[in-house]
């Protein structure tokens, strides 16, 4: 018995960003949107993360270490699927803090958004810079990649101790005066006793980077059809974006 033929599919190009290397993608099929639906079902981040990556192993045409990916690369990879999949726009609800708006009344109104997915950028500076933890001594740092922002995702309870091991693991090379010193050449357990001994100044600054790591971001201007307030949103992150 012959198999049943398989219909065409169209094939679309984007650049990974921290790269800029060029990748093909096709849309995703009614089995990888069984597989994101239960995964938005379910509730759970990891879980959502575990599908995006499926979702990315399948639909990729060129051969990509999604596991060496950093996380804003996936995410805008999964973006661009998404648009050609289900379609280039997405329906964002907003509300009012505490339901109330900048006048101080009270407005409980949700309001409904229509978002372009096309519109979205990928804000921020592909190419991680040193930190001056002194004027003599330095670190030069790599984006966490999708994989370790799993780990942070599931193991996000412990503290700490996990931030700490986090950036140990972003940690390329430490440098002074004298020499540099690469993360590959020594143990996990030196690299967080170097990060623990460090100051609340010092580490404060490696918190920053973190924080300006490139992510999907696009600013949203919307009015409130009850009371009528404009207001201006910046919507970040691929969470922000299912709707």
């Amino acid at each position: 018995m012959s198999k049943l033929p398989r219909p065409d599919l169209p094939q679309f190009t984007t650049k990974i960003p921290s790269t800029g290397k060029e990748v093909k993608y096709r849309p995703f099929l009614v089995k990888e949107e069984k597989i994101l639906l239960l995964a938005l079902e379910d509730g759970r981040w990891d879980n959502i993360m575990t599908a995006t990556t499926q979702i990315l192993q399948n639909c990729l045409h060129d051969e990509v270490n999604i596991d060496k990916l950093t996380s804003y690369d996936v995410e805008w990879l999964f973006l661009q699927i998404r648009s050609k999949s289900i379609g280039e726009t997405t329906t964002l609800r907003f509300r009012h803090t505490k339901n109330k708006n900048r006048a101080g009344e009270e407005c409980k109104h949700i309001q409904e958004v229509t978002v372009d997915l096309t519109d979205v950028e990928c804000i921020g500076n592909p190419a991680p810079g040193k930190i001056e933890i002194s004027d003599k001594m330095g670190m030069q740092m790599s984006y966490p990649t999708y994989k370790q922002t799993q780990k942070i995702n599931v193991n996000s309870g412990k503290g700490i101790d996990q931030i700490i091991n986090t950036v140990a693991g972003c940690v390329d090379y430490i440098y002074d005066a004298d020499n540099i010193y690469y993360a590959k050449d020594s143990t996990p357990k030196e690299i967080q006793e170097f990060l623990e001994n460090l100051n609340k100044e010092q580490f404060s600054k490696i918190q920053e980077f973190f924080v300006n790591i490139p992510k999907l971001q696009k600013e949203i201007t919307y009015t409130c059809e009850r009371c009528g307030e404009t207001t201006v949103h910046k919507v970040k992150g691929l969470q922000s974006f299912f709707g």
